[in-house]
């Protein structure tokens, strides 16, 4: 079994990209996703030509920050995106296109490719639509959080992951509940573990209600214990999305 552990919000904060970057060194995450629009942009950026070993894609935003296009229609009344799946959908699809190439272009000045794209906190049909587009243009793969989404990226000729797993989130974070993942899944070829370890620092408490887990996240996936278990089970085998 084929087993991609991509620790989301890479990028968010300098205590989010140490957090992900030991995860990397010492721990079991394979792959990251780097927000454009995040105040730890430029300190990912340094850590990504420090340690190339890091395989990063771009992890679309669109509900925190600001944009970096300019997008009336997908922002609130003081010109932020927030938490408003229904606002996106309602939007005119060309503006969501323009934001997203904002982000892309961002990511590509920096001197990389993302190895894929996803997204940050839900995603509306629209979304889909251009990450499929922008994902077969550049000839990577998506993100695919069900089945319907791997058939959508299938018929497009776009490569995706497959089998979702987003159980190792808020209540879900323990060493027991993560261990479950890979057994219950032990039949399938390839799954996708979403995670968000970190050094929890002022600006995730300050910007996202998910925090504190994110350091008992960091401490499992760097854990013996996980380590342990998946060098006794020699047939898991950690992949980015660059093996896709």
């Amino acid at each position: 079994m084929k087993v991609i552990v991509n620790a989301d919000d890479f990028g968010y904060s300098k205590g989010q990209n140490l957090g992900v970057l030991e995860c990397f060194q010492e721990g079991i995450v394979s792959s990251t996703s780097l927000m454009v629009n995040m105040p730890g942009f430029d300190h990912a950026i340094e850590l990504m030509k420090k340690y190339p070993c890091l395989k990063v894609g771009l992890h679309f935003v669109m509900t925190v920050g600001k944009p970096l296009s300019e997008a009336s229609g997908l922002t609130n009344e003081a010109g932020y995106f927030d938490h408003n799946l229904e606002r996106i959908e309602k939007a005119a699809i060309q503006e969501i296109e323009k934001e997203y190439r904002a982000q892309l272009q961002k990511f590509m000045q920096s001197g990389f490719k993302p190895t894929h794209l996803d997204y940050h906190y839900g995603c509306t049909n629209k979304q889909y639509e251009i990450i499929m587009k922008l994902a077969k243009e550049l000839n990577i793969p998506i993100r695919a959080v069900d089945r319907d989404v791997e058939e959508k990226a299938r018929l497009k000729g776009v490569k995706s992951s497959r089998n979702f797993m987003n159980q190792f989130y808020d209540d879900g974070v323990s060493l027991d509940n993560l261990l479950q993942i890979f057994k219950e899944h032990r039949d399938k070829d390839l799954i996708e573990i979403m995670c968000h370890p970190a050094y929890v620092d002022a600006t995730i408490l300050k910007n996202s209600s998910y925090h504190i887990k994110r350091a008992f996240e960091k401490e499992i996936l760097t854990s013996d214990e996980v380590k342990e278990f998946l060098k006794k089970h020699g047939d898991i085998q950690l992949i980015s999305y660059q093996e896709l």
